[in-house]
């Protein structure tokens, strides 16, 4: 009987040693990243997920992560985003997939005409990537909805609440006059 309970409990020590040791020296596998379709839709990924119309902070790049492999030498890359905001930055990430940069300033200035409620919106990248020997050129077009925050109608004379200053009340700084 105590030989039986030996034998199980180290069955039970080598199979939890064998699957300790499986994970240990599995090799790390590469983030495997997918050719684009060949209608020229790719995955693409926006940061931040969230533009706050009314914020100063927040950094200064709008960042779109693609699935598309960045290309190498002899060719030129051009993205645009929703058709009229043109990449600052246009690199390769640790995958060796293309990110492109674009200014978050320019990106909510041309988000601010929006009507007032609005609480996402898609951007569009497009990616024209052309061969400089041959002159043939591949466009890809990837898609990703990013939330607005917009700034408050502020309605000039009128507060939402007590004590709150409006527009046309600055809010005074400083100590009380007596």
């Amino acid at each position: 009987m105590q030989r039986n309970q030996v034998f199980c409990q180290s069955l039970k020590w080598s199979a939890a040693i064998s699957a300790a040791l499986a994970v240990l020296l599995m090799p790390a596998q590469a983030q495997v990243t997918e050719e684009p379709t060949d209608d020229g839709i790719i995955e693409i990924k926006c940061s931040p997920a969230v533009v706050n119309l009314n914020s100063r902070a927040g950094g200064n790049w709008m960042t779109v992560h693609t699935d598309l492999p960045f290309p190498g030498e002899g060719f030129s890359v051009e993205a645009m985003l929703n058709e009229e905001l043109p990449a600052k930055v246009i690199k390769s990430d640790d995958c060796g997939d293309l990110v492109a940069k674009f200014e978050l300033s320019a990106l909510k200035a041309g988000l601010a005409d929006l009507p007032q409620g609005t609480v996402a919106v898609e951007l569009k990248l497009t990616v024209t990537i052309t061969d400089e020997e041959t002159g043939e050129a591949e466009i890809y077009e990837g898609f990703d909805t990013v939330r607005v925050i917009q700034p408050p109608k502020v309605t000039p004379g009128k507060n939402a609440r007590q004590n709150k200053y409006s527009a046309e009340q600055p809010r005074r700084v400083g100590k009380p006059q007596k």
